[in-house]
């Protein structure tokens, strides 16, 4: 075959129209979707690629700052236990407390957040170098009422004790479901129930 050195820029020659039409068409999609920004904030009109208009798209940041900060009340949850905090751990409740945690031997009652550190305090009572835990939180499922919310989360909680009698891990898998308040320091937990799905390994290590 005949070597032309000229064919490969031929080529590129005749993709260049299907390009710029191409490039053209996303352009116009994409300037047409951003439609006209108000003053506060939002978009007050856009325009789909194919003429529709979409009216009131709002772009207040307030709900996802709350949803964060929210989650990261939970976060602190899980640090403050698997370190011993027990000053940021009390930090993230109310005065009160509307608690219901019948696996740490707590039906459900209104208490003192000192009370419910208390509780706490038992099954993490050893030093983290001796007993090593890993709370995780996942499946987050927040919902924002002004200055009220509600959190569901899954844990995985992790406990081993080295050469502990009878096994040496234990394994909770649970799920909170919490009731906050907006505080001026922040989302405080007022309510807390504790539903587990399952234990496996070995209980006594909680004991």
């Amino acid at each position: 075959m005949e070597h032309r050195p000229d064919a490969l820029p031929a080529r590129r020659v005749a993709r260049r129209p299907l390009v710029n039409a191409l490039a053209g068409g996303l352009g116009a999609g994409l300037l047409g979707g951003i439609g006209r920004v108000g003053a506060a904030g939002r978009t007050t009109a856009a325009q789909t690629p194919s003429g529709e208009e979409c009216t009131n798209v709002d772009n207040d940041p307030r709900p996802l700052l709350d949803r964060a900060a929210i989650e990261e009340v939970r976060h602190r949850f899980a640090l403050a236990l698997d370190t011993r905090d027990w000053a940021l751990f009390g930090s993230l409740f109310a005065d009160e407390v509307d608690a219901d945690i019948p696996a740490l031997g707590s039906p459900r009652r209104i208490q003192p957040k000192e009370d419910l550190i208390a509780l706490f305090r038992h099954p993490f009572r050893r030093p983290a170098t001796e007993n090593p835990t890993q709370q995780l939180y996942g499946n987050f499922l927040i919902e924002v009422a002004g200055d009220t919310a509600t959190c569901s989360s899954y844990l995985v909680g992790h406990h081993t004790i080295p050469d502990f009698a009878g096994g040496d891990e234990v394994t909770l898998r649970a799920r909170y479901v919490d009731r906050l308040t907006r505080t001026p320091d922040g989302w405080k937990i007022a309510a807390m129930t504790l539903h587990v799905f399952s234990l496996s390994g070995n209980a006594a290590i909680f004991a």
